[in-house]
Order: structure tokens, then sequence, then C-alpha cells
């Protein structure tokens, strides 16, 4: 909802059907981890697999 706010507010332009997949697929997400259905990743482990991935160094 809040990210569906978000993109809203940005100069009241309608969302495009792409922009409204994602909003609809963080809802999903976001229903999933409050539901207990999928754990947080804590924010050093995301970042390191994503230099990692990227090659970007530490």
């Amino acid at each position: 909802m809040l990210a569906n706010h978000l993109l809203r507010s940005l100069n009241d332009a309608p969302l495009s059907s792409m922009d409204e997949l994602w909003v609809n697929e963080a809802e999903r997400r976001y229903q999933h981890f409050k539901a207990g259905m999928t754990e947080a990743i804590p924010e050093d482990k995301i970042f390191s697999q994503i230099r990692e991935e990227l090659r970007w160094p530490t």
C-alpha cells in the first residue's frame, strides 16, 4: 500500500500496467512476510550477495 501511495504521488500520474504489477508483487510479498510465510534477509547479507554478483569492491 505504501509503494502504491508513493508511486501515485509522483505527479499524480497514473501507474503503467508494469508499475501496477510491481506494486501488486510488493504487496503480495509484504503480506507473506506479515503472515510469517517469508523470512527477512539481513541487510548485510543481501548487500554482500549483490556485491558478489556484480563483483563490486567491498
